[in-house]
Order: C-alpha cells, then structure tokens, then sequence
C-alpha cells in the first residue's frame, strides 16, 4: 500500500501555516510507526483494516458525524489539511477539511439538527481553506447553537475554526491558543556545496523559485515572505476577535502562545472550563 507521504507533508511546508510546531512534531513521529506498517501491506489487506487492527491508531480516528437527539457533533480531529484518503488520515492521524465541510453542510440543512458540537482535538493544520471554514461555522452559528468542545488541545487553525463558535467549552486540562502563522524553509545550501552540488536557477522573476533547494534567500524575497505571513496572521487575528466578541483579546495572547483552559478564559479564548468530574 504506497502512502503519499511526501505529499502530505508537503502540505505543511514550504507555505504559511497554521500549527502548533512541537505538537505536530510529535503528531508526526506517533504516526510513522503506523504509516511503515502500512506501506508494507499488499493494496488489498491495507484497503480492508477492520477491528483486528483498531489499536494501531488513536480512537478519535474512527469517529465521524453523528445525530443523536436533534444534536450533531463535528469531529475536528488531527493535523488539518486537504485532499487525503482515509487509510492516510488513519496512519498520520489527519482531518481532512473538505469532509469536515460536508459534515458542517449536512447539520446545517437537517432541520432536526438544532445544536451543534464541534468536537475540537487538533494541533492546527495548514492554511487552505481553514478561513472558509470557519465562514461555514459563523454562518450555522446564525440558525442554530454552535458549541466548540475541547478535551486536549484546539490550537492554531483548530482555534479559528473554535473561535467561529457560539460558545467554546474546554477541559481543565486542556490546552488552547497558538493563535499565529509560521513559514519554514530550509537552507541547504552549505549541506550542497559539502557534497559538492551546485544549484543555478534560470527563471523569469525576483521571486520566482524562491528557496528552491541549494538556493539561498536574498533580504527582498524574505521580507516578501514575512509579509506573506503577517496578512495571513493578520486575518487570523481578526477572525478570532469577529468570533468572540464582544470579549476584547489582547494582542499579548496571540503570540502563538498555548494557555492551559483556566488561562485561556481568563484571556477570552474560552467560555467555560468543564468540571474535572
């Protein structure tokens, strides 16, 4: 069974994005264990996972959209991006958006369904279509009742979907924030020039090819790339505020800091901590 494993971390790299860094770290070294296991199957044994392998990934894997009682939950859970199968969200522990949207499209046009729980336990994800989304929550939050539910950790893109919410409830021990965008790429050119690699680039623009492998960036491409950044970041701060309002949040809790659930009440980002029992 190939996995498109480059492709996936393509996702978040190389382009701003919206994750809690040291978590998705940690995300993605919990799943490269599962993720061999099954790029060794044969296509049709990987195809077929039942209950025989269930304790290979983490339970909120196998959850899905469900009414119950005029109350749909919305499962956020994993690392956001776009455009995986299901055997690669089960492996790298992944949400993909677009099923989360159609989950967010089915609440909304069940006239049964009056509440809705976005049952958030996500380190972020990358950027597209993360501010659609949260469009989508805002827009259901007009008909009916939105709750965000936090058992661990809504950070990143997870909070500004959150933040889209009528209301965010969280566990005591959970941790909430990591309101903030990041672009990351890597200067290989020494590691190159060790090896004895050259890289020329024949292009067509300034910034064209820009942190190509083996190039270097110049201080114009990288102040481009910052500002690229503060927009997103920018859009990002102002969705939460939108959301959450009329609660002000100060500009010193969007650092792209976390906050344990206490805190993040006191600063705004939370409206109830649950009780521990």
């Amino acid at each position: 069974m190939k996995l498109n494993h480059l492709g996936i971390l393509s996702q978040f790299a190389n382009r701003p994005a919206l994750i809690d860094s040291q978590r998705f770290n940690a995300h993605m070294l919990a799943a490269q264990h599962r993720a061999h296991q099954i790029h060794e199957m044969p296509d049709d044994e990987a195809e077929s996972i039942g209950e025989s392998v269930r304790d290979w990934f983490p339970a909120r894997a196998f959850e899905v959209y469900g009414v119950a009682e005029g109350v749909a939950t919305v499962p956020i859970k994993g690392a956001i991006c776009r455009g995986v199968s299901k055997i690669e969200a089960l492996c790298y522990d992944l949400c993909d958006i677009d099923r989360v949207q159609g989950w967010l499209r089915a609440a909304m046009e069940d006239a049964n369904v009056h509440t809705v729980i976005l049952d958030i336990n996500s380190p972020g994800g990358a950027c597209p279509q993360v501010p659609e989304t949260a469009a989508m929550i805002a827009a259901l939050r007009e008909k009916k009742n939105v709750i965000a539910r936090v058992d661990e950790l809504c950070a990143s893109a997870g909070y500004w979907l959150a933040s889209a919410a009528g209301r965010i409830e969280a566990s005591p021990t959970a941790d909430i924030g990591s309101i903030g965008v990041y672009l990351m790429l890597f200067d290989v050119t020494e590691y190159y020039r060790d090896w004895g690699v050259k890289v020329e680039v024949f292009k067509s623009g300034k910034y064209k090819a820009m942190g190509a492998p083996g190039t270097t960036l110049n201080d114009e491409q990288r102040a481009y790339l910052q500002e690229d950044v503060d927009l997103f970041a920018a859009q990002f701060k102002a969705a939460v505020r939108a959301g959450r309002a009329p609660v002000e949040i100060a500009d010193e809790t969007m650092e792209g800091q976390t906050f344990l659930a206490r805190e993040a009440m006191a600063r705004g980002l939370v409206d109830e901590v649950l009780s521990e029992s």
